[in-house]
């Protein structure tokens, strides 16, 4: 009975699975509208598949055809890595100047692709047409099974994994059964059960062998009982003890529970409260359902003259990966629409068109946009603008000459054409391009909270819950933002917990503690501490480290590797046993999200 629920359960994930279907043209013979509606399971290497927008890939395509002008197509990849801002995707040059679906069909080619990998970072590929020389591929033509097609209507690719054999199934692992704290006290309970059950049976099957041997040998009214001696009585009676005493163990315990979580989840999809929008809620592990009453500490990881002004708007308006969508047939370009998977580039290409630079539309090129802030001249700007919480970008440029230009697209292109060491390759060209850059301008885009942050973050600390941040933003950023999400106010004591050695660290935890330990009437406390100090603070002094954190209202944790992320959540459940949620929202976040499992 206990596994009726489960079996619910299990087959409800299933058919999230095993109902998607695709649009498929078999690859063995193509011929126009072919189109056939298969499972995803029966879809094999080399189809072609229709992909329509707000669908998930079923498989690992690389991309023949995309709706959008200019062969781009854009992929939400939040199922596989958390990220929210929306990925680009470029059609092969191969495919490039098929400019519609019709004219897929007569295409005739092979592809050649690296064996299956777990890296999601990492793809090396080859097209060949007939009657044309290879092409490279990489991860920009690659869409990745779970991905979802986003701002594009629909899109043609080939299958190149299926199955098992797809990246988001070469990095599954199989994660230990989660089970709730109450499971595990039940568990301890019922062994108790045992154990006193077993205690009363073999007590009670003794007893009754002792008084055989006392009382009853020889009795008259025993019968043929009489004959028996004490440890036969005494092997007899452990089957009747057993029986009499059977209810001692409550065998419908576990049942009630099952079928009590099933009605629990029931009642939590109803919940109108707890709605987001008109989405309900999904309980997809219905055993951890008492579990959303018992967190004790929850880790947060925050995301998150006229010519140098002229040179600045044309790199807005050129380096960055946004598309320019026309409503309808209208060349207006009032009427455009600016499309990206980065909304600080959109709002700085908006920004160059209000100043007579717009960007019409864009083909496949690739432009070079460097990143680089380590600029010691402009680094005083770059910190006002992080206590300001501010995202800031820097601008540089580099003018190269037409010969060599072509020396490094040469190289470019023998680097892409290869199918080993291609990213190294490409990354040793990158760099000696991007030497001698000429600063052109910093920008800074207001990176402001989604509404009702400050309330919705205040309602866990009302009901207990210890908050801690997990960031890889700067100091200052990550503790302004802490203030404009009431993490931090000004009544509350901020200790910062910065050094350069183990010792200096050790000294300024004790010293913090002391210090509020003496005191009666204490202030709030809030820490904040850097990824270098933190790595100190768990290596050789984790215990003060925890001591200290006893006393503080919030942790603040900025400047972070993944590595050091998953460390701190996994020291709160070793040292205080503590109930963890980690919350994320990008790849870097995953470690700890599963290091914070029960």
């Amino acid at each position: 009975m206990a596994r009726v629920p489960e079996s619910i359960e299990t087959k409800k994930q299933l058919s999230l699975v095993t109902s998607e279907t695709a649009h498929t043209l078999q690859a063995a013979h193509l011929e126009p509208d072919l189109h056939r509606n298969v499972a995803s399971r029966d879809i094999a290497v080399g189809d072609i598949v229709l992909v329509g927008k707000g669908e998930v890939f079923p498989c690992d395509l690389v991309l023949l055809h995309s709706a959008l002008e200019g062969g781009i197509a854009y992929v939400s990849t939040a199922n596989l890595d958390g990220e929210s801002n929306l990925k680009r995707v470029i059609v092969t040059s191969a495919t490039a100047e098929i400019e519609h679906p019709s004219q897929l069909p007569p295409v005739k080619g092979k592809i050649r692709a690296q064996r299956p990998s777990t890296s999601l970072h990492e793809f090396e590929a080859s097209i060949e047409l007939s009657g044309e020389g290879p092409v490279p591929l990489g991860l920009s033509s690659l869409l990745l099974r779970g991905s979802i097609l986003r701002n594009t209507e629909y899109i043609y690719g080939i299958v190149v994994y299926t199955g098992f054999d797809t990246k988001v199934a070469l990095n599954m692992r199989n994660h230990p059964s989660k089970m709730s704290s109450v499971e595990r006290k039940l568990n301890w309970v019922v062994l108790m059960l045992l154990i006193a059950l077993a205690t009363l049976v073999i007590t009670g099957a003794i007893v009754a062998g002792v008084l055989q041997n006392r009382d009853g040998a020889g009795q008259w009214y025993m019968g043929e009982n009489a004959l028996n001696s004490g440890g036969k009585v005494t092997s007899q009676s452990l089957g009747t003890f057993l029986i009499l005493f059977s209810i001692f163990i409550p065998v419908s315990l576990f049942v009630t529970f099952k079928f009590i979580r099933v009605l629990q989840a029931l009642f939590m999809s109803a919940d109108f409260w707890m709605r987001t929008g008109r989405q309900k809620v999904l309980a997809r592990a219905t055993n951890l359902n008492e579990m959303l009453r018992e967190k004790r500490a929850m880790h947060r990881a925050v995301k998150d003259g006229v010519e140098p002004v002229k040179q600045l708007l044309l790199v807005m308006a050129l380096c960055h990966s946004v598309t320019a969508v026309l409503d309808g047939n209208s060349s207006e370009k009032a009427l455009l629409e600016y499309q990206g998977q980065s909304p600080d580039e959109v709002a700085l290409v908006t920004l160059a068109r209000e100043y007579a630079i717009t960007l019409m539309t864009r083909t496949i090129d690739t432009l070079l946009l460097n990143k680089d802030a380590n600029i010691e001249l402009i680094q005083n700007h770059i910190d006002e603008f992080a206590k300001e919480v501010l995202q800031a970008l820097v601008f540089e440029m580099k003018e190269l000459e037409e010969k060599d230009f072509q020396t490094s697209f040469e190289r470019f292109q023998e680097a892409q054409n290869s199918l080993e060491n291609r990213e190294e390759k490409n990354s040793k060209i990158s760099a000696e391009l991007e030497e001698d850059l000429m600063y052109v301008a910093t920008t800074a885009v207001e990176d402001k909270l989604q509404d009702k942050v400050p309330e919705t973050i205040n309602f866990p600390r009302e009901a207990g819950i210890k908050l801690w941040v997990l960031t890889d933003d700067k100091r200052e950023t990550a503790e302004n933002i802490a203030y404009s999400a009431n993490l931090l106010d000004r009544n509350m004591e901020v200790v910062h917990i910065a050094g350069s050695s183990s010792a200096e660290v050790q000294r300024q935890l004790n010293d913090t503690l002391d210090r509020h330990k003496k005191k009666v009437e204490e202030k709030e406390v809030g820490v904040i501490i850097d990824g270098a100090s933190l790595h100190h603070a768990i290596e050789d002094h984790s215990d003060v480290c925890m001591a200290l954190s006893d006393h503080t209202k919030v942790v603040i944790c900025c400047r972070l590797t993944p590595l050091q992320k998953a460390l701190v959540v996994r020291l709160m459940r070793e040292k205080r046993k503590a109930m963890t949620l980690a919350i994320g929202d990008g790849g870097n976040d995953v470690s700890m999200i599963q290091d914070a499992l029960p």
